[in-house]
Parts: C-alpha cells; structure tokens; sequence
C-alpha cells in the first residue's frame, strides 16, 4: 500500500494514511494549534458532509487527542452522526457535561476513554457499549468493582458487553513494592530450595 497526497484548494493537502484507513488533512502552520476557520478543518467538515450524501457509510470512528484551544465538543462531527464504532478520548481534559454527552447521548459500540475524572462507575454500569476501555485518573474502589462484576455476570447490566476493562491509574510507587515483594519471594523460594 502507498501513500498518494492530493492538493487541496487553499494550500491544504489531503493523503490516504499510511496501513491505516481513513485519510490525513493537513494545511495549517502550526499542527499542535488549533484554529476552526483554518482551511484544512472547513475542508474536512465539507469533505465529510459530502461522503455522507453519495456514500453509504458503515461506521464512523473519532479519535480525540491534546490540540490545544480545539472546541471538540462544538465541532462539525456532532451534526454528522451521534453513531459510532469506536471513540478514543486520550490525554484530553472532558468536563463533566462532555462525559455525559459521550456515554449517554453518543451511540458507541467502542469506547476508549484515559484519565477522565468524571466518569463514575455509575456512567460504566448505564452504557450500552459493547466494548469498554477507561482508565481511572484515581484510584478504584473495590467495592464497586466488585458490585459491576456480579451485576454483569447476574445480567442486570452491560447485557451487550463483549469486553470491559477497568484501570487505575499507573503507580509508580505501588509497582515498586510489588518488584520488591516478587524479589523476596524469590529469594525465599531459592533458600528454601536449597534447605531440601
């Protein structure tokens, strides 16, 4: 497979992505800022609008990462579908109102969310996701998990899931004692070994 960049009007340049499907649109000076009146973004929204008038689309996927000063929850996408196959939310700061926007008014099968501090298990246990992935900036309680575990396996909730993955967030700290724990009982096994 091979990359083919077409220009744009405008000086915006639109290629295929490389071993993936979907397409890069590229025009601004400045990647990493965000402007809604740049070329490449009104672009994309007519290009988008366009495809849905001549194609049949099976599914929709949106990925949204850090681009700082980027309205994403006022951008064009929401008045395209509220369907989509997969959501990837990743090192994004979503308020609290974005949350449930996503998990209650979205249609996701696919739904990837990292260091949301606004979710709730109370969010995870209403959606109707067929595959879940978030993780936690806080520390989970056990309780809960174990509550979603019995009501998933019981059928009273997450009747559709096909994957849940539930994460804390990555302690340093806590993976240390654990490689020293794992070394001790180690050294223990080999001592012990060696006394038989």
């Amino acid at each position: 497979m091979h990359e083919r960049a077409v220009k744009w009007k405008e000086g915006v340049v639109m290629k295929g992505m490389y071993r993936k499907e979907g397409f890069m649109v590229g025009g601004r000076k400045s990647w990493r800022r965000a402007d809604p009146g740049t070329p490449d973004l009104k672009i994309m929204e007519e290009l988008s609008i366009h495809l849905t008038q001549i194609l049949r689309i099976n599914s929709f996927n949106v990925k949204h990462l850090r681009l700082s000063e980027f309205d994403f929850f006022g951008c064009f996408v929401w008045n395209i579908t509220k369907k989509f196959k997969k959501f990837v939310a990743k090192n994004v700061e979503i308020n609290e109102e974005a949350t449930r926007f996503i998990l209650k008014d979205l249609e996701i099968e696919d739904v990837e969310i990292k260091d949301c501090k606004w979710i709730t298990m109370k969010d995870v246990m209403e959606s109707e996701s067929k595959k879940i992935k978030i993780k936690f900036p806080n520390d989970m309680n056990i309780d809960e998990l174990v509550n979603i575990a019995n009501l998933w396996k019981s059928g009273n909730i997450l009747r559709d899931m096909k994957s849940l993955s539930l994460e804390g967030p990555f302690d340093v700290e806590k993976r240390h004692l654990r490689n020293e724990d794992m070394a001790e009982f180690i050294k223990k096994e080999k001592a012990d070994k060696k006394i038989n």
